[in-house]
């Protein structure tokens, strides 16, 4: 999943850029020359009526429909990775670490299928402790991608 969202920001970002050179069919016509795709150089001022030098700002690219849908796919997946996330964070701080060794435990497992088990406090508490942390440190970090996210 992870995977193709990058393939899709990717080809997203080259469409943005317009960096093919080459027809939609990939197939460049014999004979033919590569356009010249740079642009002439234009000046960032404009000059007012009074003769002073004023910066002008390029227009915002507009975006289409197509554009758009993806960029919302992003943003909605964004979403549900920050719900996952609290969810987990939810979870976790029900957790409670007692005394008893007995009514609570932890066990890892590898993908070998070997297992690790524990129900120590003093090794529960901080790893616990970690993993708290942890994902409210991604949870962070995914929120302010949302915020910042323009569609």
């Amino acid at each position: 999943m992870v995977v193709s969202l990058l393939c899709f920001i990717f080809v997203l970002r080259l469409k943005q850029n317009n960096m093919t050179t080459t027809p939609k069919n990939g197939i460049a016509a014999p004979g033919a020359a590569a356009k010249n795709t740079t642009k002439p150089e234009t000046s960032n001022t404009a000059i007012t009526e009074k003769g002073t030098a004023v910066p002008v700002q390029p227009s915002p690219k507009v975006l289409t429909v197509e554009d758009r849908k993806g960029r919302a796919t992003i943003f909605n997946l964004l979403l549900e990775k920050q719900e996952k996330l609290k969810d987990a964070q939810t979870k976790l701080d029900g957790f409670i670490v007692g005394s008893d060794e007995n009514s609570q435990h932890i066990t890892l497992k590898d993908g070998n299928g070997k297992t690790f088990q524990t129900g120590k406090s003093d090794i529960l508490k901080p790893v616990i402790d970690l993993m708290r942390k942890q994902l409210a440190q991604q949870v962070g970090t995914v929120e302010a991608e949302i915020l910042e996210f323009v569609i």
